[in-house]
């Protein structure tokens, strides 16, 4: 497992994700998306596995006080331009990350 300050960076890759841009593992071991809407947002969290208890933490800027996955997919209405970080394989430790989008 890789802790926040992982220093191992993967170089080599191209596409339009990559750029010629190097990435450490951790970032190649998240998964990125831009829902939509709460359809979206549920369709990412059933696609990925994403376990109800698995904790959520959201930047304060979103507006997202929801503090699971379960209480995230209970919502009514999810805003557009918000960033949803998942793991590629959930685990004990993993969060759900939310910001908005640059």
């Amino acid at each position: 497992m890789l802790d926040g300050g992982a220093t191992q960076r993967v170089t080599g890759l191209s596409g339009p994700l990559f750029l010629g841009r190097s990435m450490s593992l951790r970032e190649l071991l998240l998964m990125r998306f831009i829902p939509k809407d709460i359809d979206g947002l549920r369709t990412i969290v059933n696609d990925e596995r994403l376990p109800d208890e698995m904790k959520v933490e959201a930047d304060e800027d979103t507006g997202v006080a929801e503090k699971t996955v379960g209480e995230l997919c209970a919502r009514s209405t999810w805003p557009r331009g918000l960033v949803v970080i998942t793991p590629r394989q959930p685990h004990p430790e993993a969060a759900v990350k939310i910001s908005v989008a640059n």
